[in-house]
């Protein structure tokens, strides 16, 4: 594993170089440990910086080109400028070792700042990277007062503790195999002195790898790394030298330490005829740095060239180091997704040989008994300690607590150790390095904590001031087992005996598992605090159990305990919001059905209220228990309230879907988030009742619909007006209420008429119902308080001498949940300049539905298929036939078939309209269900 770290914040010249530390693990072969590549991009500015890099302390380093920095030193790299990119390879780092790469700027105004980007590489893959670091001028202040030269900028002051670097960590590879391939190019030697024993002619062969050997391992015998090199010449013909001669030794290879001649150190192997040659040299155990392969040539006059070679540094002795995995122990056996667990494990070092570096051990959750590192991890920890044969390792006391993965299976797994998971040793066994404990998962096991009680030491308390309590709670003594993991109890101020989290947390402690059946907890005298401000008045201590809810239980019922206090001194100088005057109409409904709910807010208080939330719900009681009980129907922006100001308000909600026969409420709740501080919280909400059920309801004639109407202009000069009549044939006085429905508005639209009062055998008929609106088109939507009543409709064009002309539009008779699969338009025509037929679809609910439209000839041939999303309300497409393309044909006594595809309306139906283009009298065409 190669690890890099790029920390970069702040140097001279480079005030705005700041990041956090970037930490980037990559997989690398333990035998193959390259350069680190440092990859540099002007990528913004005109002013040209300079760049210089710092060798670590103690350690001596290499950069591209052989150039050596000595331990502490640093080297100038030049400048760097607009358009230019810079790499730079970097070896000899050990770990620990930190490299400074400091980006310098002259000093100048602000607008010579420039941006570089950097890359940190190692085997052509990115480690950390690319970002980008601001280049500031430096201040005057920040230069010595003497002469800089260009090459060798100011901004060498040490770097302080968190300034910038390039901090590179390496984990050098304990077993010492590097290989060099091939390397394709050829390198020309160039002429010796004619004498190998003087001191000239050495070059490094041209490549850009260099040689790491390390130290051999541990109980490794003296001869244990040698070093092959195979050279191949470039010819099969014998090289011409001259025999005999003793300076007539062609070439001599060095293994050179940091790029420093040492004869001492080298190959010293001659070759002269052999087309090609594999020759080794013993380098011992105590071998530790970089090297690169150099080659030297003896004669003073030759021609040759070497044209291919390659290097195999290996290891010889075989160490006897094994890794084993003992045993692993989980408690509790049976645990649920999510909670915590205690894993203990043992292991010991097994072979003759020592372990030359750490190790690490990994834990697991498997489904079965073969522990690889395919499964799920768990934890990692380093067994550092461990090193000698016969020495063990693991956490057995108290051991290593991690949690199971949320939505993990029920049923039998395995907790299981990988010893050495990254495999960083070489062992001679590598098939004993795991062990595993069987666990029960069982997320619906039975486990419940009970909430016993809350009790204030005293029965009052001022505003911002502490009172003592004496809480307790316990494990319920039917739990099949141990609550293992730990759970938090929170501790509430409510304006109700309901006490929620969305309530004032005043303080929270945390229980320690694991906790047994029927074990208590608790304790007396706890002191809380008060907020500062809360109004004066009866309030509530609360107490909520694993109020985080970390734990699951069979019952969430129980986990609530509260007590009233009275809260003084928080009066006078606040708002007060009061609602009063609920009523709905009908009062007798089914799911479905909608309703209108009336209200009055007030600010009974003696200052503005701050802008605040209505909400109105549906309750099985008259108490509100906060919105994670209480079903919400609709909300409402209000406010700011003036001290005094009252407004009634009334809008329409749908009982929804699911609701079952019975009595249920209607609550309106002002100020449903809490967010206005009042003298009273206790008076913003009131309730009404209504009673939901088959039978008792509004039937399945209390909604009507007017599928189009309008109050606009039309084709061809027309004027368009629509006429509404309700009538009531029975013999008791009927309600009914008027609403407005235009495209894409959201359902049941707007309140557009009522409660209009209708009498016994009487009918109320409004003429150019939306001539307030006008122009507009869409649909008109009727609730009855009660049914009986028929509602229709005529949409008529008022010519200019007064005469008029139209259709009528009959009312449809809504029916909750009996929405047809498709509706049949017949005889609609198209085209032949004559006449086109406009399309409306109504989604009488909220959401939307997706239809698909067929259109068809007279003969049944299918002209064009359409799908479209209807969102809420009502939805016309002029020219149904142009807009799908077949608008040129000629078509008489068609038909349309709309089929519903998506979407659960609760009731739905489409219309056609044909209009005759040379008088603008239209046909209106019903949607008929088919069988």
């Amino acid at each position: 594993m190669l690890t890099l770290v790029l920390a970069v914040s702040s140097v001279v010249g480079a005030a705005d170089l700041s990041s956090a530390g970037i930490a980037v693990d990559v997989e690398s072969s333990m035998s193959e440990l390259g350069a680190v590549v440092v990859e540099i991009v002007w990528t913004q500015g005109a002013n040209e910086a300079f760049l210089a890099l710092k060798a670590p302390e103690g350690v001596e380093a290499i950069i591209e080109g052989g150039r050596l920095i000595a331990a502490g030193e640093r080297i100038s790299l030049g400048t760097f400028g607009p358009d230019q990119e810079m790499r730079v390879e970097v070896f000899g780092l050990e770990e620990g070792g930190e490299a400074l790469l400091v980006a310098e700027r002259s000093a100048g105004p602000e607008s010579y700042q420039s941006v570089i980007d950097i890359k940190i590489k190692h085997d052509n893959a990115v480690l950390a990277g690319s970002r980008e670091y601001l280049i500031r001028p430096a201040r005057e202040a920040d230069f010595i007062a003497r002469e800089e030269s260009r090459d060798q900028p100011h901004a060498a002051r040490a770097a302080e503790p968190g300034r910038d670097a390039i901090v590179i960590e390496a984990l050098i590879p304990k077993i010492l195999a590097t290989i060099f391939v091939e390397d394709p190019s050829n390198h020309a030697i160039p002429d010796g002195p004619g004498n190998c024993a003087d001191a000239g002619g050495v070059w490094p062969v041209e490549s850009r790898e260099y040689l790491y050997i390390g130290s051999a391992p541990a109980g490794a015998t003296s001869t244990a790394i040698t070093v092959h090199v195979e050279i191949t010449h470039p010819v099969m013909a014998d090289l011409q030298v001259a025999f005999g001669r003793a300076d007539s030794l062609y070439t001599t290879f060095w293994l050179n330490y940091l790029l420093r001649y040492d004869p001492g150190v080298n190959l010293d192997r001659d070759f002269t005829r052999d087309k090609y040659s594999n020759n080794f040299m013993a380098l011992g155990d105590a071998v530790n740095g970089y090297y690169q392969l150099a080659v030297r040539d003896c004669v003073a006059a030759d021609t040759g060239t070497l044209t291919y070679f390659s290097v195999l540094v290996e290891y010889d002795g075989a160490l006897d180091v094994d890794l084993v995995a003992d045993s692993v122990s989980v408690d509790p056996g049976t645990a649920a997704a999510g909670d915590d667990i205690r894993v203990t494990w043992a292991g010991h070092v097994g072979g003759t040989d020592s372990i030359a570096g750490g190790f690490n051990t990994r834990i697991y959750l498997s489904n079965d008994t073969n522990i690889t590192t395919a499964d799920t991890p768990l934890a990692t920890v380093n067994e550092a300690a461990a090193s000698d044969p016969g020495d063990t390792f693991g956490d057995g006391a108290p051991g290593r607590t991690v949690t199971l993965p949320p939505g993990v299976s029920d049923g039998t797994k395995y907790i299981g150790i990988i010893v050495d998971s990254n495999d960083a040793v070489d062992e001679s066994n590598e098939s004993n390095n795991s062990a595993w404990d069987a666990i029960t998962i069982d997320s619906t096991s039975s486990l419940d904590l009970v909430a016993d009680s809350i009790t204030p030491q005293t029965g009052s308390v001022a505003a911002g001031a502490s009172v003592n309590v004496n809480w307790f709670g316990h494990a319920d003594a039917g739990n099949s087992g141990d609550i293992s993991g730990n759970f938090t109890v929170g501790f509430y101020l409510s304006n109700d005996a309901t006490v929620t989290t969305g309530d004032t947390l005043l303080d929270r402690v945390t229980i320690s598992g694991p906790t047994t059946p029927g074990e208590s907890f608790g304790a007396s005298g706890r002191s809380l605090s008060i907020p500062g401000g809360t109004a004066a008045g009866t309030r509530y201590l609360g107490l909520i159990v694993d109020d985080t809810g970390s734990v699951a239980e069979t019952n969430e019922n129980n986990n609530t305990a509260t007590s009233a206090i009275t809260v003084t001194g928080g009066g006078g100088g606040q708002a007060d919001l009061v609602t009063t005057a609920c009523s709905v109409s009908p009062t007798s409904v089914e799911v479905g059905d909608l309703i209108t709910v009336n209200w009055t807010e007030r600010n009974q208080g003696d200052v503005e209220a701050p802008a605040f939330l209505t909400r109105i719900y549906l309750s099985t009681n008259p108490v509100w228990e906060g919105p994670s009980t209480d079903t919400r129907l609709i909300q409402f922006d209000h406010g700011p309230y003036a001290a005094g100001f009252q407004q009634s308000l009334n809008t329409s909600v749908t009982i929804p879907a699911g609701t079952s026969d019975g009595t249920w409420y209607i609550l309106v709740v002002t100020d449903a988030r809490d967010v206005v501080p009042e003298s009273n919280e206790d008076n913003n909400m009131c309730a009404s009742t209504i009673t939901v059920g088959s039978g008792g309801g509004t039937g399945s004639t209390d909604r009507w619909l007017i599928p189009a109407a309008a109050s606009a202009p039309g084709y061809s000069g027309s004027d368009w007006r629509t006429q509404i009549a309700i009538t009531n044939p029975g013999n008791q006085t009927r309600e009914a209420t008027v609403y407005y429905v235009s495209d894409s508005a959201s359902w049941p639209g707007t309140l557009l008429s009522g409660p209009i009062s209708i009498g016994a055998r009487r009918s109320h008929y409004i003429d150019d119902v939306l001539r307030n609106l006008r122009p507009t088109a869409g649909l008109l939507y009727v609730v009855l308080d009660d049914p009986g009543p028929v509602v229709t409709s005529r949409t008529y064009n008022l010519a200019s001498d007064g005469s008029t002309f139209g259709q009528g539009i009959p009312g449809v008779p809504l029916i909750s949940g009996d929405a047809p699969d498709e509706l049949i338009l017949p005889m609609v025509h198209s085209g032949g300049g004559r006449y086109h037929t406009n399309l409306g679809l109504v989604h009488a609910s909220s959401g939307s539905m997706t239809v698909e439209i067929s259109i068809y000839t007279a003969g049944g041939s299918l002209l064009a298929v359409q799908q479209r999303t209807v969102t809420d309300g009502w939805d016309q497409i002029n020219d149904v036939f142009d807009k799908m393309g077949v608008g040129a044909a000629s078509i008489e006594g068609g038909w349309i078939k709309v089929r519903m595809i998506s979407g659960s309306p609760d009731a739905w139906t489409c219309y056609a309209s044909v209009v005759d283009k040379e008088t603008g009298d239209p046909t209106y065409v019903a949607g008929v269900e088919a069988e």
